[in-house]
This record gives C-alpha cells, structure tokens and sequence, in this order.
C-alpha cells in the first residue's frame, strides 16, 4: 500500500497534507445579515461543504448557467435568500452585474511530446545560475527572487537566468537533439515594489552575449546589443499588478535553438543564459518609474520549491552521418557551386529562390538541379584517393504552405545529370530526360519535420566511382520527387545564394582518405620493396601501407624512401 507523510513528521524534505483552495473574494457591506429561512448560510456565516463544493462547480467548472441578474440559485446574500450580495437579483456567482462566466488564471503551457520523442522538465539548478543586475551598478546580485524594471527608488534592473543544458547540446559525434517545443515556466510574485503606480508591462526573452561576470552595467548599457542578442520570446502582459502567486510561461523555442541547433552541433552558441527585460505596454521608456516584477528565483526554501524556474523542452534524438574516423576516412566539405529551381512549363530556371521539388497546392510541378566541384577531393590524383562514404546536406526550412500537409513522409530521389547546363539558362526542357534513369540517393521529408534541421542524401556509390575511376561525368545533379502528380504541400530548402543569418547552403560532404607519393622517378630494382631515394609503385605503397596502418605486421617500419605520410 502507499505511504504518505503524516501531519506530525518532521523530517527535512517530507511535507504533511495540505488543502489548496482557488479564492477570490467578494467583499459586501458590513450591514448585519438580515434573517432568512433559506439553508443557505448568510454573510459572515461559515458556508457548509455542501454550498463550497456547489459554488466550485459553478465558478471552476461551469456545471451551471453563465452569470445573470435574474437566475436564482444559492449563494450568500445580506438581504434575501436569494444568491448573490446583489441588491436586485440573484445569480450563479458573487457579482454586482451581468458578465461573462469566471475562469481560473491561465495556467503555465506544456510542450507536446513529438512521436518517438521526449519530454523533460529542466529546472535552474543553484542560486548562482541566476542574477540581477542593476544598471549603475558593477557586478551583479544572486538573490532568491529575479527584479526586473525600474522604480523611483531602484535604476533600471534585468535578470539573467543559466539553465544546464550540457546533455542536449553535447551529443556524441552521431547523434543530435531536435528542440520541436519548449516553454520557460516562471512564477510571479504578488509582491512588486516602488511608489509609483503600476504601468502595464510584458517580460521579454534575449539571450545573453557574455556572462554573468562581464555584462556591461554602465548606465545606457545594461539592455544594449552589446549584452543582448536578438529577442526570442516573451511573456504574456501582466496588465494588472499581480496580487498572488502565479505561473507564467513563455515560447523558449527559438531561444534554445540558439543554444542547440537543429541544423548542426558546430552552430551551437555558447549558452551565456537567457535575459529578462521589461517593457511598457503603452510605449513608455525602460526609464520610466513604475513599480517593478519580481519572480521567484532558485531557492531552498521547501516551501516555494516548486516556483523555481524551469525549461519544459520537447525533443527528438535524430541520427547524424559521419566518417570513421578510426579507420582514418575524414570528411571534407564542398561548397555548391550552383542550384537553380525549375518549374515545369517555364522556359527559365529561377536562381535565389528557396530550392523544392514535387507539385505544389497550386499545381505546379518542381525540381531542383545542383553541383558541386569535387576537384579539389578528387581530383587527377584520384587514384590515391580511397573514398567509403559522402552525402549531400540540405538545410530544410518550412512547408510551402500550411494548407494540404501531407501526411506521413514526403519522398524523393536525386539522380546525375547527362549534360552540361549554366544556372542563368537552365530551363525544365533542358534536363527533362538529359538524367540517368537510376536515381543515386534518396532522402525523406517527416510530417512532422522541424524547420532549420538537415536532410541528409547518401551518395556514397557515386563518390566511391569517381576516386576508384576519375571524375569524368560530373554535370551535377537533380533532384525529383518521387510522387509528382499529387498535389499538396512541398518542402522548401535553402538555396546556394540565401545569405540569411541560420541558413545553411548545400554542401557535399565526403569521407576519403588520401596516400600521397612523390613525384620523382622510380630506381630500377628486382627488389619488390622500394629502395631508398626511389619511387615506390602503387603496389609497394600498399604493401607499406598495409603493414604500417592495418596491423599486418607488428612491427614498425619506416614509409618507403621518397615517399610521404597519409595527410588528409
């Protein structure tokens, strides 16, 4: 059976049984109640189980009829007994006049788990990942609560928040987290201070550029582009001065991107933390005195655990390509060259336009020709290239439309191209039978695929073609949907000339492995080994390398005269 702690347990961490009651209070004149023979009780009378239960269900859960002046049920009342402390009618709940029903405070989002993914709740680990800083002032304060705003007694304040996201952001090589969701959870305080009056105020997000111990808190500096970066979020207007603790939540998603990126772990920033900034509603300065927001910060205080701040963040673990580097593949990038988005029916191409293929809502069919120059990997000295593995990497962006999502995966297949075509002249008649039949690669689209992330297209055989026999019919590639008849929504991937900060152009990316030798002319020997000063054969410069890097032989020996190490 289940144990629950007890009302006399004192034990550090165990928390006897409480009630929790959601209020608000309708305040009445302090005439005395006037004598009823209803079973209703009176103002100042203590209402029954019975009457709570009733007045829960009807304020809560809307169990009954929305508030009117002319419904009568049960509520207390000064003069009757009827309802409510109205001095005309009765209704549903304690109000002066007709409205709408009442709701609970909104409480904090959740994010929604992705198939096959996960959901975790991240809270702030210690009081020093947080602090306040005060414009002015030198360094910063760590306090259990976060201040934000000024008053006519305190500058300008903004707090910053660190949260431990070190096992998202540092995956393994093959491995990758998708941030799909993720919301950041604060709990407001009933307790702002200043003589001013209130001035409606919304809470915004930006990530710090520096850390704690080097924001700048000169006066004109504290909320400069030299402490903040981009805004990424904010919170709902608190257009009220808030008069119990209440949960908050904000879009952290594009926030924590920054930190994990769902393209490639080399584009991570570095996580200095997150800001909270205030701004006026009505338009006013940052300067201008009202009283100010306060959150609950880390804490140690049982009480108030559950205020701290928190990450709601849902993800998926995604699969990423490498090279083996252990058996000394290592990749190369090559740049596009090229790309240009062809419409079927067009007597052009179209150049600086978001790359697709497939047939779109409106019914227009496209495809994609790309290149890339390999020359620089495999070039004439293919022969001394050894090549196990490559792909090609598109930065997807978003849907075309948000109209006819497809369901399930959008499929499609890149084939190589026969011949010659220049990106300014390209038309769809130029390339519409000029492929191999075959395709090379294919790649997917999920239903559910998250923008800024990469799709991988495996084309190891044709990379490992050209290394093993020389690169004599690169004319690029196409790219065509494997479906090109429904019509529907189509993915859109960056093209080779968008230079949009977080977008990725096309690349190529290929694990090779390369044996150099020298160029000076071989010494006439009957020895099948090299001698010293000669050049060795390609036979020989195997049978050295097998002995030296595959372990044939367990002891060392040195490379053959005249000949160079394996570099990458």
């Amino acid at each position: 059976v289940p144990l629950f702690v007890d009302n006399e347990d004192a034990t550090s961490g165990h928390h006897k049984p409480t009630l929790h009651i959601c209020k608000k209070t309708q305040q009445v004149t302090t005439s005395p109640p006037v004598k009823t023979t209803s079973t209703q009780p009176t103002t100042g009378g203590k209402p029954t189980a019975t009457t709570v239960k009733q007045w829960y269900q009807r304020r809560v859960r809307a169990s009954t009829t929305t508030p009117s002046t002319t419904s009568s049920t049960t509520t207390p009342s000064t003069t009757s007994s009827t309802t409510t402390p109205s001095t005309t009618s009765s209704t549903t709940t304690p109000t002066t006049s007709s409205s709408t029903s009442t709701t609970q405070a909104p409480q904090p989002k959740k994010c929604t788990k992705p198939v096959n993914g996960s959901r975790d709740v991240v809270p702030l680990s210690s009081l020093i990942k947080s602090a306040v800083f005060t414009e002015g002032y030198s360094g910063y304060e760590n306090l259990d609560e976060l201040i934000i705003g000024r008053t006519s007694t305190n500058p300008l304040r903004l707090s910053g928040l660190v949260f431990d996201l070190a096992e998202y952001s540092s995956r393994p090589l093959v491995e990758q987290v998708v941030v799909y969701e993720s919301y950041l959870v604060l709990t407001v305080k009933p307790e702002s201070e200043g003589t001013d009056e209130w001035k409606a105020q919304v809470t915004e997000l930006y990530p710090l550029d520096r850390s704690f111990g080097n924001v700048i808190t000169s006066t004109g500096q504290l909320t400069s582009e030299q402490n903040l970066g981009d805004k990424t979020g904010e919170f709902d207007p608190l257009n009220k001065e808030p008069t119990y603790d209440r949960g908050m939540s904000a879009d952290f998603t594009e926030t924590i991107r920054e930190w994990i990126s769902p393209y490639d772990s080399s584009d991570n920033k570095v996580n200095y933390g997150v800001a909270l900034v205030n701004k006026y509603t009505d338009g006013s300065s940052e300067g201008t005195s009202a009283k100010d927001i306060r959150y609950y910060s880390f804490t140690n205080d049982s009480d108030v655990t559950e205020y701290i701040p928190y990450i709601d963040i849902c993800y998926k673990i995604v699969d990423v390509p490498v090279c083996n580097e252990t058996e000394e593949y290592f990749e190369k990038t090559v740049d596009v060259t090229s790309s240009t988005l062809l419409v079927e029916g067009d007597t052009q191409g179209y150049t600086n336009e978001s790359l697709t293929v497939g047939k779109d809502v409106d019914g227009n069919v496209y495809r994609t020709v790309i290149n890339f120059d390999v020359s620089s990997v495999i070039g004439s000295n293919f022969k001394y290239v050894e090549v196990n593995d490559g792909w090609i990497k598109l930065n997807y962006l978003k849907p075309s439309s948000t109209d006819n999502i497809r369901n399930g995966t959008f499929s499609f297949s890149v084939y190589k191209i026969t011949t010659e075509w220049n990106e300014d002249t390209v038309s769809w008649d130029d390339i519409k039978t000029n492929y191999n039949s075959q395709p090379i690669g294919e790649a997917v689209v999920s239903e559910d695929q998250v923008g800024g992330t990469a799709i991988w297209i495996n084309i190891a055989d044709t990379l490992i073609d050209w290394a093993e026999n020389g690169v004599t019919d690169n004319y690029g590639f196409v790219l065509i949907a494997d479906d090109e008849s429904t019509a529907g929504s189509v993915p859109l991937f960056v093209d080779n000339e968008d230079a949009t900060s977080g977008h990725h152009k096309p690349t190529l990316h290929i694990c090779k492995k390369t044996q150099q030798v020298t160029t000076s002319p071989p010494v006439k020997t009957t020895s099948t080994q090299p001698t010293t000063g000669g050049k060795p054969t390609a036979t020989t410069v195997k049978q050295w390398y097998q002995r030296r890097v595959r372990g044939l032989r367990t002891k060392w020996e040195a490379p053959p005269s005249g000949s160079t190490l394996p570099i990458r």
